[in-house]
């Protein structure tokens, strides 16, 4: 497959964390309002967010989050952040695009958790005008935190679910905090019908060709696309040198992709047209 190609395609993305995806210009800009400091070469602040291709564990890699967290504790860091990773996606060829972020880590300055969730709504909302990627939000709970700290943060995606929350998920250290351990919290989100999100561990104990040939309903994501360096357009092209990835194959795991969004019938039909339209080639 041809990068450029790949890149101008339609895609959707559901798995993007937005204080792992913001862009080191970005990030400096929200810094120097802030009068926090930042390392003037550009290339010690990007090892500074973006994780080595070989972490030694989860933790290592999640580290490149606590210098992005201290620069996002104001409603218009947070809003400036939601902004940058819309027009990424605008560059990466996203059409639709799933947002998720912890309300709990942004409270250091002050800030309320509806402020929050309204300064990311605000951001998203205003890069979906100025560039057309249509998202939406899911809030996430932060694994160390207390159930009950992660209760409100399930009841606060109740409370904006008619205005761009559309889903719950855990975030974290998973080793630590191993999901059987959030039982109860996982029954109060699907007590308040509000969605839920799921992971699989390794790539090495992912059988991803097996899944195509199954035909089962497999889609990609960057995750964090400036902790992990990436785009979608690089996870296609991996996908193509290792597995040999087809454009049929790249449409279909973009239509699995739509399936599984948290959006309306008719907003998904639009969607479908959109790819079917761009692989007329």
């Amino acid at each position: 497959m041809e990068e450029s190609r790949v890149r101008q395609l339609p895609k959707i993305e559901l798995h993007c964390h937005l204080d792992g995806s913001i862009r080191p210009t970005t990030l400096r800009t929200i810094a120097e309002k802030q009068n926090i400091p930042l390392p003037q070469d550009e290339q010690a602040l990007k090892e500074l967010v973006v994780a080595p291709e070989k972490c030694t564990d989860l933790n290592d890699y999640l580290t490149r989050f606590d210098f992005v967290l201290t620069c996002l504790q104001t409603a218009e860091a947070l809003q400036a952040a939601a902004y940058d990773v819309i027009s990424q996606a605008a560059e990466d060829g996203v059409a639709y695009i799933e947002v998720r972020f912890a309300p709990s880590q942004h409270t250091e300055k002050g800030l309320r958790l509806p402020e929050i969730v309204t300064a990311v709504l605000t951001g998203l909302k205003q890069g979906e005008e100025d560039f057309g990627v249509k998202s939406n939000a899911l809030l996430c709970g932060m694994r160390h935190d207390q159930q009950q700290a992660i209760e409100k943060i399930v009841h606060l995606a109740h409370d904006f679910r008619e205005t761009g929350v559309v889903g719950f998920d855990l975030a974290g250290n998973e080793v630590d905090f191993p999901p059987y351990t959030f039982e109860d919290v996982l029954a109060l989100a699907n007590q308040l019908s509000i969605p839920l999100t799921g992971t699989v561990k390794t790539l090495a104990e992912y059988p991803f060709q097996q899944f195509i040939e199954a035909g089962l309903a497999v889609c990609i994501n960057t995750d964090n696309r400036t902790v992990s360096d990436t785009t979608l357009t690089k996870e296609f092209m991996k996908l193509a040198t290792w597995y040999q990835l087809s454009y049929d194959e790249m449409k279909q795991l973009t239509k699995n992709a739509l399936a599984g969004a948290f959006l309306s019938p008719d907003e998904k039909k639009l969607l479908n047209q959109k790819i079917d339209q761009a692989y007329l080639f």
